[in-house]
């Protein structure tokens, strides 16, 4: 077992959550927060995630536009797969602002709509 989120990380993990994000998706845009890059055994040691929720989180981040992957070129004579090292593609303030922004709009969105439940009740 590698080292673990802190006490401030888990809240991080879960003020994620409450906005509706996977438990999956939370714990690894937590670890980019503090780690600028890493491949997917260095977030499995931290987040103790499981490799399928790792590579599934790590997809859904990308397609997002939040994460992007290097992956290194084969050495001569080496066998196996290369290693991908995955990282941000912004700093997380960014993606934490976008999340805010995103709730915001989703606020203001249900407060218009229970406006309108309000208006039509009269």
């Amino acid at each position: 077992m590698g080292v673990m989120f802190t006490r401030k990380e888990r809240r991080m993990v879960d003020a994620l959550r409450e906005m509706g994000y996977a438990r999956r998706l939370a714990n690894v845009l937590v670890y980019f927060s503090k780690h600028d890059n890493g491949r997917c055994k260095d977030i499995q040691s931290v987040t103790c995630l499981r490799q399928p929720e790792v590579s599934m989180a790590l997809k859904i981040l990308m397609e997002m536009g939040w994460v992007d992957v290097r992956v290194p070129k084969r050495v001569a004579g080496t066998k196996g797969r290369p290693l991908s090292d995955y990282y941000l593609k912004r700093p997380f303030a960014n993606i934490v602002s976008e999340i805010a922004e995103r709730e915001v709009k989703d606020l203001e969105r249900k407060r218009a709509v229970v406006n309108d439940l309000l208006q039509g009740a009269q």
